[in-house]
């Protein structure tokens, strides 16, 4: 039992680190998805003008493209500028977190909140083209949800 311990310790530590991240950047998270929210459905608006051009996964790809860049550049700044900023860092290396655990913990914050968005947007732009007689097999599907996730980490 004594070797389960440090492996429960430290996600106790993650857990921990991840709602100080929560509580921190809710604000900033809230303001930058009002702006990134009516930005989705601008390019949904153009696809309903001119359905000849643009399908509902082409509205993804656009989203992904103009306007998850600003989440993007947002979250970065919040992580980890705003932390020297604020002096919090100090507080951060005065906690009994070694470097990869802080740097780790963060990582993980922004890539799951940057792949949320990439899933909601997909799947906002799934149901109306499933719904649309567009041919969509779950092969395809599958494909274009895993490309868009690859385009977010390269």
């Amino acid at each position: 039992m004594g070797a389960a311990e440090p492996r429960f310790a430290s996600l106790a530590r993650w857990a921990a680190l991840t709602e100080k991240e929560i509580r921190h950047h809710s604000l900033a998270l809230i303001a930058t998805f009002a702006i990134v929210i009516p930005g989705w459905f601008i390019c949904f608006l153009n696809v309903l003008v001119d359905e000849s051009r643009l399908t509902y996964l082409d509205c993804h790809a656009r989203f992904l493209v103009l306007f998850l860049p600003i989440l993007v550049a947002v979250l970065g700044h919040r992580l980890i500028v705003q932390e020297f900023f604020n002096r919090t860092q100090l507080f951060l290396e005065a906690l009994p977190l070694s470097r990869p655990e802080m740097l780790g913990g963060k990582f993980l914050f922004g890539a799951a909140i940057i792949a949320f968005v990439n899933v909601v947007s997909f799947t906002l732009a799934w149901i109306p083209a499933a719904l649309h007689p567009e041919p969509l097999t779950g092969v395809f599907v599958a494909m274009v949800l895993v490309r868009s996730q690859v385009f977010l980490w390269t």
